[in-house]
């Protein structure tokens, strides 16, 4: 993996986790 991808990776997760609908997203991760 590359740096960028490893900071978008961990910024989408932020931001998966700070929306309502994220218990769903949360298991098809």
């Amino acid at each position: 993996m590359m740096l960028e991808e490893k900071v978008i990776f961990y910024f989408s997760k932020l931001i998966v986790n700070s929306l309502p609908y994220t218990n769903n997203y949360d298991t098809s991760t």
